[in-house]
């Protein structure tokens, strides 16, 4: 039984400054390739719609719709995607910790 967002207890969202550098965050998302497949604000390049829009993802409860959104959670999701839910069409990229804890620091900013 799938439980719905509304479902899931509110996660204490952590500022950018609890992950990374939200400058280089910025950059590396599109170094990463992550905009040829999401929409990503202030990132010039990034209008992928393969994967969902990333808008407000501070404001989110979950990573991916399927974990709580902690800073643990979204830097394990960038970093091994396929681990966490495998077969989805999100690649692994090969994301170091730093850069991951880095591009997690922007997408917490983004409220």
């Amino acid at each position: 039984m799938a439980l719905g967002a509304a479902c899931l207890p509110r996660v204490q969202q952590p500022t950018a400054d609890d992950t990374g550098d939200v400058a280089r965050g910025r950059e590396l998302i599109r170094e990463y390739g992550c905009a040829a497949c999401h929409a990503v604000p202030g990132v010039p390049v990034a209008h992928g719609s393969v994967g969902p829009p990333l808008a407000n993802y501070g404001e989110r409860q979950t990573v991916a719709g399927r974990l709580p959104n902690t800073p643990e959670n979204l830097l394990a999701w960038i970093r091994s995607p396929q681990t966490i839910d495998p077969g989805n069409v999100m690649p692994n990229l090969g994301v170091t910790a730093l850069d991951a804890a880095d591009i997690g620091a922007y997408l917490f900013s983004l409220e």
